[in-house]
């Protein structure tokens, strides 16, 4: 009887879970719209197809029930790191500029590794729970998150740099990558900031790495011709952004 039961409530759990899915992928359909229209997709297919690649290779290694979808758009503005934008349902819009702010592909994919992790992250409320990337922005320092989950929000950008470097770490990547890209850019703390505090931030990161199994290096080598190919501004027009079941 209590397997029974225990049964049903799996089973009834995993309805609203997937209910929940459905309702975050509409409204990810819809602000991936609005993002569009305020940015400019980048008209390379070579780097698309190269985004693509290295999120296929890390999507693997992350705890998500849902598919990704890769965008590269051109923004006036980004901020002080480059990362991705992630929306309900996997969409993640990828900046041109962090193609050129990354050393090298370990860092390129530990920063979009990173921003796949944030995408299962909620923050807790008296209506419920909200996804993260609903009241992340760009998440740069002009981000405005309510002040009560600040902190909350900090702690989910530290555990998505945890799984990010495990990732990076299962999928051939050096892990230490997405470190020293932190240590190169993130700006320092500031009262307000959505990133938490650096030197937290850089110990955490040391800490997991510390404990990860030494990643032999399985770079693509694509890397640096993806690069001349941004700096050299080659174009050429993409179709829209579909989901990976169209």
């Amino acid at each position: 009887m209590r397997a029974a039961a225990l049964a049903f409530f799996c089973v009834a759990l995993a309805a609203a879970q997937n209910r929940q899915l459905d309702k975050e992928a509409a409204l990810g359909r819809q602000m991936a719209e609005e993002v569009r229209r305020s940015t400019t997709p980048v008209e390379s297919q070579s780097v698309q197809d190269y985004v693509q690649r290295v999120g296929a290779r890390l999507s693997p290694q992350l705890a998500v029930s849902f598919p990704f979808t890769f965008a590269i758009v051109r923004m006036d503005q980004t901020n002080a790191l480059h990362e991705p934008r992630v929306l309900p349902g996997g969409y993640i819009f990828v900046p041109l500029s962090l193609l050129l702010a990354a050393n090298d592909e370990a860092e390129f994919a530990g920063v979009l590794a990173q921003a796949m992790a944030r995408g299962p992250l909620r923050i807790d409320n008296n209506a419920g729970t909200i996804p993260t990337i609903l009241v992340g922005g760009w998440g740069d320092d002009s981000t405005l998150i309510p002040a009560a989950w600040l902190n909350r929000w900090r702690e989910m950008e530290l555990r998505a740099d945890t799984s990010a470097a495990m990732a990076t770490s299962r999928a051939g990547f050096d892990p230490a990558a997405l470190l020293r890209y932190i240590e190169r850019l993130q700006p320092a703390d500031r009262r307000y900031s959505a990133f938490p505090p650096r030197a937290s931030r850089i110990a955490a990161l040391e800490q997991t790495i510390r404990d990860l199994p030494p990643a032999a290096s399985a770079e693509s080598g694509e890397f640096n011709r993806i690069q001349e190919l941004v700096r050299a501004g080659t174009t050429k027009p993409l179709p829209p952004m579909l989901r990976p079941d169209q």
